[in-house]
């Protein structure tokens, strides 16, 4: 009996000792696993709460607000141009002189024929003076007094060539005779009436009409002779000369080319698929606009000033000109331009490096720090972005302020792997 049970004793500790054999190999083993496990050098950052734009960039061309050809409204030869390319001008300066010796001919002859017109009609409203009254019935009563001797001479006529003694040809003369006084005397008396009675309504209106109807003519005589001397229409400065002193030129003509520059704008091509996003926000909109003249200076703010009404077919893209804010007056029109058009601004983004931010089977993920198992890894977490730029990415879900985000070392990293974070300088 005492034999049996030496003999479970022996077994129970021979199994033991196997069972002890077996734990050691395997946790030397699991060891041997953990050591050979690669670790991965990365960086991190924790996400920042700040503003991000959307922003457009794309590049123009400076042009000055407005350009203005000089053309003259009359025909003539040129005599002087006293202005030079890259001279200023202000408002109403004499750009050029057209020859002004046949308008002002033409100006006094007009002046001439209104002061004519004008003093009938004055006449007309005043009626006869008195001695054209006494001067006409003085004519009516000598009329009156040649047709008395007329017909006498007449009547002595017809007894004489009734009886045979004179030829039938003086009776015709004195009957011709007669008829011319009786003649004159009806003119003298209408000629007498009209200055006793004046001027009708009907004559004193065409008397007026044919005042103001030659006054017109002066006016439009004296506005030709103004022409021949062309005015800046606005402050303006002069960049081309077109034609010489003593050229002849028509009214269709361009003598000078003038822009005004004092506000100087820019004309940007845009994409068709943001016509919609653009239009009807286009006043809120604001750009920053980067001359390569200056560069590295501060963008130059702009606004938008118009939005094309139509899409370009061929470019499928449609036109947008910015207005530059230029205080300091430094931009030249023809130099080029950077443009950045502010789509949209998030002030309190959720944001997190650019390179943070990867995409994996077709969802976009950023890699986080997970130390709950007492080890460091990394933990991948889907996340939704929103706007991006260059440096930095909106998240709009899918990390919190607090995540420890990986920014550097992310490329191959796979979820759990063990990672030595390197401290940031």
């Amino acid at each position: 009996m005492k034999k049996r049970w030496w003999l479970v004793v022996i077994v129970i500790v021979i199994a033991a000792l196997v069972l002890w054999l077996v734990f050691q190999r395997i946790t030397a083993s699991d060891n041997g696993a953990s050591e050979a496990e690669p670790r991965v050098t990365v960086r991190t950052a924790f996400p920042r709460i700040g503003t991000i734009e959307g922003v457009l960039s794309t590049s123009g061309t400076l042009t000055a607000s407005k350009t203005i050809f000089i053309t003259s409204k009359l025909s003539g030869r040129v005599e002087a141009i006293p202005v030079q390319e890259g001279q200023a001008v202000i408002e109403g300066e004499l750009l050029v002189q057209v020859e002004e010796e046949t308008p002002r001919l033409q100006l006094e002859q007009a002046y001439g024929a209104w002061q004519a017109a004008q003093a009938q009609y004055e006449k007309a409203l005043k009626g006869a003076r008195a001695e054209e009254l006494e001067n006409a019935r003085a004519l009516y009563e000598k009329a009156e007094k040649d047709l008395i001797t007329a017909e006498e001479s007449f009547t002595r006529s017809k007894q004489l060539y009734d009886s045979g003694t004179i030829p039938k040809a003086q009776f015709e003369q004195a009957e011709s005779a007669l008829r011319a006084v009786r003649t004159e005397l009806e003119n003298a008396g209408r000629s007498l009436r009209m200055l006793e009675e004046g001027a009708s309504p009907e004559e004193k209106r065409m008397a007026r009409a044919q005042a103001e109807a030659a006054k017109a003519s002066y006016e439009l005589a004296r506005l030709q002779l103004g022409f021949t001397r062309i005015r800046a229409p606005a402050s303006a400065v002069v960049v081309e000369v077109l034609q010489d002193e003593g050229n002849i030129v028509g009214t269709s003509t361009p003598i000078l080319v003038l822009i005004q520059d004092d506000r100087i704008q820019v004309e940007i091509e845009v994409a068709e698929k943001y016509y919609g996003e653009i239009l009807g926000r286009d006043e809120a909109l604001q750009a920053r606009i980067y001359p390569q003249a200056y560069p590295g200076s501060t963008a130059f703010r702009g606004h938008i000033l118009t939005v094309a009404p139509t899409i370009d077919p061929g470019s499928r893209t449609f036109t947008i000109t910015l207005d530059i804010e230029d205080p300091q007056n430094l931009l030249r029109p023809g130099m080029y331009a950077e443009v950045d058009l502010i789509l949209e601004r998030v002030a309190d983004a959720l944001l997190v490096p650019a390179s943070a931010l990867l995409e994996r089977d077709g969802q976009m993920i950023v890699f986080v720090v997970d130390k709950s198992e007492g080890t460091t890894v990394a933990a991948s977490k889907t996340v939704i972005p929103g706007l991006a730029e260059a440096a930095e990415v909106q998240i709009l879900s899918g990390v919190d302020p607090k995540d420890e985000v990986i920014v550097e070392g992310n490329t191959f990293l796979e979820t759990g792997q063990r990672i030595d974070i390197l401290e940031n300088e």
